[in-house]
């Protein structure tokens, strides 16, 4: 892997930024691969340790732990539409589960598709069969599955061939077709908790057609850019399925390793990366081919692929710029801070203080990169870009600082409570009996990952020391830790 992106930089003449400090590897790590930070014990035991492999066995630990599901099952959730306003609450509960049980248990991705798109049955009895309540016409389906497991957009053929891209009406409604005889049955006997949408059961039928929006005539399923249709007695969706997700599959294995290195990066290699298409071409040809070919060989095994490209050289470089590459936002020449998703902000808001959020519709839930669903609005979340789940599409969760961050952050009711929460971090410090050099080093490896420097432990002590009342001291110093450009951003 870094070979290719090695070789592109020689060939480019852009020098690579140099491999990033403990500290750094050790944030960046937890927020891609957990969603969380490390707690200051396991700071302390990472940074404190002298063993050559501990980056490699760091990614194994957090690869194996159960948060890595929880998390990562939230992303397909986002692009997968699955949301209170398409699916009864208890039918998304269920769906989100099964995500992080498959994740959890290292399924298969091919495996974990195929049976999304051919799930029959009650959808709370067999939730990826809830994929079909959420998308409720065949077009919706194609749509979705295009764009998330294929990475391509062909929402606008729907209307009329592309006029720059390959995809045209037969390509649309081939593929719609093949969603085509999905049956979708209420279940009357389920009352559910609120009113909304219905719980159903799905099945396939024997019969029913998409027609062709200028001829009026069926359309017979087919692949994208196939020319032979499928055979009529065939079961549509069990045929596209093993298509889509065939190893010799043009789009699948590309469209999946590429989404993977977008979340891990901030850019994918085709960026966005659900919009492959021929003037949109990827940055690494090669790479991307060669991070597909060996998805494929190991078994569609996403926790292969995210390791190997969290052990390599290329994720491990430094994000501070070098004049020759502070310019670079294609090639990878060093990795770009970005902002924290508003889910991994409030948690880590809430870690550092040891003020949990709680989240009336899923009480259960205590952490916001875990929740089902981003309904209710929560503001802070709501401020900070977290998506609606309205589009397939990575686009949704808008990043980009604003006004409204701006305002939670310094006068916000959110962070004003949990800093001056009576029994929070630094009120379990105080009554411990602390010293300041300890409490400081604690509020830094907890926000920051790392111990402070002595010029600013110098600067903290003496602002501290400096005032008669303690306790507000200290809470002046945490609310400046949590407005800091090195909390808010994924170094």
């Amino acid at each position: 892997m870094d070979r290719h992106v090695f070789a592109r930089l020689r060939e480019l003449q852009i020098p690579p930024a140099p491999v990033c400090a403990d500290h750094v590897f050790l944030r960046r790590v937890y927020l891609d691969l957990l969603g969380r930070l490390p707690t200051p014990d396991e700071a302390r035991a990472f940074l404190d340790s002298r063993e050559a492999s501990k980056r490699e066995k760091l990614v194994d630990q957090l690869l194996s732990d159960p948060q890595f599901a929880e998390f990562w099952a939230r992303k397909w959730l986002d692009v997968l539409l699955a949301n209170q306003k398409r699916l009864p609450k208890e039918a998304l509960v269920g769906l989100h589960r099964w995500w992080q049980e498959q994740l959890h248990r290292g399924t298969p991705f091919d495996q974990v598709v195929r049976e999304l798109l051919t799930a029959n049955g009650h959808i709370l009895q067999n939730p990826p069969a809830s994929f079909f309540t959420i998308h409720q016409s065949a077009e919706e389906a194609a749509e979705t599955t295009a764009q998330v497991f294929l990475g391509v957009r062909i929402g606008c053929a729907r209307c009329h061939n592309h006029p720059f891209e390959r995809w045209t009406q037969e390509d649309y409604y081939g593929l719609a077709a093949c969603f085509a005889r999905v049956e979708r049955r209420n279940d009357p006997s389920f009352k559910p908790a609120r009113r909304g949408p219905p719980v159903q059961v799905i099945s396939s039928r024997k019969d029913g057609e998409i027609l062709h929006p200028i001829t009026r005539q069926p359309v017979s399923p087919r692949p994208l850019l196939g020319k032979t249709p499928w055979r009529a007695d065939d079961d549509r969706r069990v045929t596209l399925a093993r298509w889509l997700t065939a190893s010799e599959n043009p789009f699948f294995a590309r469209a999946t390793v590429n989404r993977i290195w977008f979340h891990l990066f901030g850019r994918g290699i085709v960026d966005p990366p659900d919009d492959f298409r021929d003037t949109n071409p990827p940055s690494h040809e090669a790479l991307l081919d060669w991070l597909a070919r060996d998805f494929v060989e190991h078994r569609f095994d996403l926790r292969h692929t995210i390791r190997t490209i969290c052990t390599s050289a290329t994720y491990q470089l430094s994000s501070e710029p070098l004049p020759e590459n502070a310019d670079d936002l294609r090639f990878f020449s060093r990795l770009w801070p970005r902002l924290l998703t508003a889910e991994q902000l409030l948690d880590a808001v809430c870690q550092v203080t040891e003020v949990p959020e709680t989240f009336a519709e899923f009480p259960a839930t205590k952490r916001a990169v875990a929740l089902p669903d981003s309904l209710p609005i929560h503001p802070f979340l709501a401020a900070f870009g977290q998506p609606p789940r309205d589009l397939p599409c990575e686009c949704e969760r808008h990043n980009e600082p604003n006004l409204a961050q701006a305002l939670q952050l310094v006068s916000g009711l959110t962070l004003h409570r949990k800093i001056t929460a009576e029994r929070n971090r630094l009120g379990r410090l105080l009554a411990s009996g602390a010293s300041d050099a300890a409490m400081m080093e604690e509020l830094y490896l907890a926000a920051f990952s790392r111990r402070p420097s002595a010029r600013e432990a110098q600067l903290v002590l003496d602002t501290v020391r400096n005032q008669s009342n303690r306790r507000a001291a200290w809470e002046d110093v945490l609310w400046a830790i949590l407005n800091s450009s090195e909390f808010l951003y994924r170094p």
